[in-house]
């Protein structure tokens, strides 16, 4: 049984991405709609005008390209999984449409403004730990989007739907979950999708790479104990390195630049204002947490605009940059970094740090394979062999090599109308 896509809209990445009828009924859905007025940069568009796009096209997008992966796999692979997995048409049939929803819906738990907001979502007070959007897609789908998946001729539960977004794994059998690679690693459907977008819509080509190739490259290896991985075919590797590289080249250009890094700062703050330090609503106060969207903090904004926050989203009077150290190993650069710091406090100028650090590859050199979650989470990009060996992207590629380390940086930002004062600090410690 093959899917039947009755419908499609027009998209300006892939031209046209078709959809089911029973994806066409969650699409429909309120909770879902609200994606549409959720910003998938936040206020990058401050500095990229053209970065105005939103959750909804990005989800369609992520949908449409974990679709032609999971294609390509069951196209080169379709006899192992029927072999070793023991699928049948019926069932491949299904996990198609599993996958796509997951991949519909892995977003749709995200706070106003998108990951710009994460830092003020509640704790959970049982664990002590911080919820992340992941958890709020989670309960969307229990909750909101609940058994309409039922309704399918495949009779897809809500629970193999949050097996491929959440990491417990309840409902699939152990043996699918190779699938959630589709949706979270570093050769998932997710940045395939948001790097072409955010590229498209920033008017930039940092993020651009060979999407058709790519989608049409993905493939099935196993390890030396015959756990099943999610890779890309050994004539196609430089098209991962390439990936990889585009993300680099985006996070260098886009998402870290020190404007959207110091509007991500302000809205921070003007939210804790507006909610009077309270943090969104937790994941049990569903009903209120999806009636905040972008437009409602907006509306909040502009009811605070004496606040300092608030007035610099809203007239673009924001921090400006005053010192970076990108050399957070030298001592001489932080020992100048603590004189800066310790001189605006003596002349009681307001300041902020932003500090990042990551790596930008990542990789697992110690898989056991007793590990339950090491082939359905993989740290890895694998290549696969004729054989179907599969061996790390790393030990190809000469330039991931430098990505593995860490990156970080420190920056301070000052209040505009102190700037001058302050660069006369650098000129004294200079």
């Amino acid at each position: 049984m093959t899917l039947k896509f009755q419908y499609e809209v027009r998209d300006p990445i892939y031209g046209f991405i078709p959809f089911t009828e029973l994806e066409k009924l969650v699409i429909e859905q309120p909770a879902f709609q609200r994606l549409r007025r959720i910003s998938q940069l936040a206020l990058t568009h401050y500095v990229y005008p053209g970065a105005t796009h939103t959750r909804l096209s990005h989800s369609l997008g992520v949908m449409h390209t974990a679709s032609l992966m999971y294609q390509s796999v069951v196209e080169s692979s379709g006899e192992d999984l029927k072999r070793e997995f023991y699928f049948d048409d019926s069932s491949l049939s299904r996990m198609h449409q599993i996958v796509r929803l997951a991949a519909l819906l892995h977003d749709i738990g995200h706070s106003p403004f998108s990951h710009a907001l994460e830092s003020v979502m509640p704790k959970n007070k049982k664990t002590g730990e911080q919820y992340k959007h992941e958890d709020y897609t989670i309960a969307i789908i229990n909750k909101i989007i609940g058994d309409i998946p039922k309704n399918s001729p495949h009779q897809i539960s809500k629970e193999s739907i949050t097996d491929l977004i959440d990491r417990k794994g309840l409902e699939l059998k152990s043996f699918a979950l190779f699938f959630k690679s589709l949706i979270s690693s570093q050769l998932d459907a997710d940045r395939a999708d948001y790097l072409l977008r955010d590229s498209y819509h920033c008017g930039v080509k940092y993020g651009v790479y060979d999407h058709p190739r790519l989608v049409n490259s993905i493939t099935l290896g196993f390890d030396q104990y015959n756990n099943p991985f999610i890779g890309i075919k050994e004539e196609s590797w430089q098209l991962a390195e390439s990936l990889v590289l585009a993300r680099y080249w985006m996070h260098f250009y886009v998402y870290l630049h020190k404007t959207r890094r110091i509007f991500d700062y302000h809205l921070e703050e003007a939210v804790k204002y507006i909610f009077q330090d309270k943090n969104l609503p937790a994941p049990s106060s569903l009903n209120k947490y999806i009636e905040l969207d972008d437009g409602s903090i907006w509306e909040k904004l502009k009811k605070n605009k004496n606040n300092v926050h608030c007035n610099a989203i809203l007239n673009r009077d924001h921090f400006r940059l005053l010192y970076s150290n990108s050399k957070v190993d030298s001592d001489y650069e932080n020992t100048k970094f603590s004189k800066i710091i310790d001189k605006l406090e003596e002349q009681n100028i307001e300041y902020f740090i932003d500090s990042f650090s990551s790596n930008f590859y990542k990789t697992e050199t110690d898989k056991k394979p007793d590990n339950a979650d090491s082939y359905f989470d993989p740290k890895e990009i694998y290549i696969v062999d004729a054989e179907r060996n599969i061996t790390p992207l790393a030990e190809k590629s000469t330039f991931l090599s430098k990505l593995t380390k860490e990156i970080s940086f420190k920056n301070i930002y000052v209040a505009p109308k102190n700037k001058k004062e302050a660069k006369k600090i650098i000129g004294e410690l200079k």
